[in-house]
């Protein structure tokens, strides 16, 4: 019963890779964000 609701392993490696590509988009738009909110102090 449970194993059918266990994703094979393509489908896992699968979606960690699009996580992983989102995760990777949100932080970079994220350090953008910041270092464009957030100047450096020695920039003041």
């Amino acid at each position: 019963m449970v194993k059918a609701f266990i994703p094979t392993d393509d489908i896992k490696s699968s979606c960690l890779a699009v996580i992983e590509a989102i995760i990777d988009d949100i932080s970079t738009k994220a350090d953008h964000m910041i270092s464009l909110d957030f100047p450096p102090l020695g920039s003041h």
